[in-house]
């Protein structure tokens, strides 16, 4: 999801650039816009993949823990099962538009 906030500034970056540089082409700096705000929206994709694969690099680190016979320091961390259940990281990982996207 692209924030009102983004949006500004790319809007003012390209005015700022139609400004400074000497050739008043509109369609060109209309262009530059549309590129950098799909640029931005693949941005927001792949932050939600990151949550998802952090969420799956959890998933199998607990259940390897589990597995281990002697529980190092490293494995009694807070409370890992907390990270694993999370409601919204559940949500991403189950999104099925998040996957075809």
């Amino acid at each position: 999801m692209l924030t009102r906030r983004h949006i500004r500034v790319k809007v003012m970056q390209c005015i700022y650039a139609l400004v400074q540089s000497k050739d008043d082409s509109l369609e060109k700096q209309e262009k530059f816009l549309k590129v950098s705000i799909e640029n931005m929206y693949v941005l927001y994709l792949l932050m939600l993949s990151l949550l998802k694969e952090l969420h799956a690099m959890a998933k199998y680190r607990t259940e390897q823990a589990s597995k281990k016979y002697l529980a190092t320091e490293e494995d009694s961390f807070p409370n890992p099962k907390k990270y694993v259940e999370n409601k919204l990281l559940l949500q991403i990982d189950d999104n099925t538009m998040l996957e075809q996207e």
